[in-house]
């Protein structure tokens, strides 16, 4: 198979290798390398880390009613969102 390289060093990678390999257009990220006269893509999985500490601490903290909050229903919830909407 054959690419081009354009004017901003993009390179497209067959349609066949993308099925092939199951890539995601804007979502996958590639380890890039050069040896002995080869350019290769690496596959790479890329995925945000949050220590588990600190998610329960998130998630605890946005779990508890504090001085000021307001607690509605869903339907309540709606009602208000709908409201808002058609003021813009």
């Amino acid at each position: 198979m054959i690419s081009k390289l354009t004017r901003a060093n993009q390179i497209t990678i067959p349609r066949a290798i993308v099925a092939k390999i199951g890539l995601n257009a804007g979502s996958d990220y590639f380890e890039i390398g050069y040896q002995d006269g080869i350019i290769y893509l690496k596959p790479l999985s890329i995925e945000e880390r949050i220590p588990k500490e600190v998610l329960e601490k998130i998630k605890n903290r946005a779990l508890k009613e504090g001085k000021g909050d307001i607690t509605i229903n869903a339907k309540e919830a709606e009602g208000f969102l709908v409201k808002r909407a058609r003021k813009r």
